[in-house]
């Protein structure tokens, strides 16, 4: 039963992959990568686009607090679907002790902001020889940390939309997360189609 299960989520994931790659590259505008990252660097850190991470102990029961979704401006998020495996809270569970503890009940307060009002959400397509990952929204916020500035990222499977990562790293950083190809599908309020292209080295 559960082969079968399997069989029809990869056959619906595909036909799903199939169709809305068709629809991004009869409509996606073209960009040049650096100067886009330049932008959104410049975005993420305004003050106004920052919020300040609430600190929420980490536990199952504030985890529970959440709800099993959140609406994001583009798709609903599953948070707590055990109908397609871990939630994020068991794989954050993993590795506990010291600093950890403290960066999960970070991580814990951040989850609903980023993926409630992102500045900006890219997808990125999974390459055609990894076939163990779907294709993934990639969504961005600047966030404050004792007045430091960060950028939280939250990473949720196209198809069954639920949660496989979230962390925060340095703001400078974030470029590193956005490859050659992605789309950008939301910006600054909008839903927008921008492909991303690498300028060719000058010989």
């Amino acid at each position: 039963m559960n082969d079968l299960h399997t069989f029809f989520e990869s056959v619906y994931y595909e036909s799903y992959r199939r169709q809305h790659l068709l629809e991004d590259d009869n409509e996606a505008k073209i960009v040049k990568w650096t100067s886009k990252m330049k932008s959104l660097k410049t975005i993420l850190k305004a003050e106004e686009n920052q919020f300040e991470i609430e600190i929420i102990p980490f536990t199952r029961e504030n985890f529970e607090k959440l709800g099993d979704s959140v609406q994001s401006p583009i798709e609903i998020v599953f948070i707590n679907d055990k109908d397609h495996g871990e939630d994020i809270f068991h794989k954050l569970s993993r590795k506990q002790g010291g600093k950890k503890d403290i960066k999960r009940s970070l991580l814990l307060g951040a989850i609903k902001p980023v993926l409630e009002n992102p500045i900006f959400i890219i997808e990125h397509q999974a390459k055609e020889e990894s076939e163990k990952i779907n294709d993934t929204h990639l969504y961005f916020r600047g966030c404050k940390i004792m007045g430091k500035s960060y950028v939280v990222l939250a990473v949720v499977s196209l198809g069954f939309t639920n949660p496989l990562l979230i962390s925060i790293y340095n703001i400078d950083d974030f470029y590193k997360k956005v490859s050659e190809g992605d789309l950008i599908v939301y910006e600054n309020g909008q839903q927008v189609k921008e492909r991303l292209l690498k300028e060719t080295p000058k010989p």
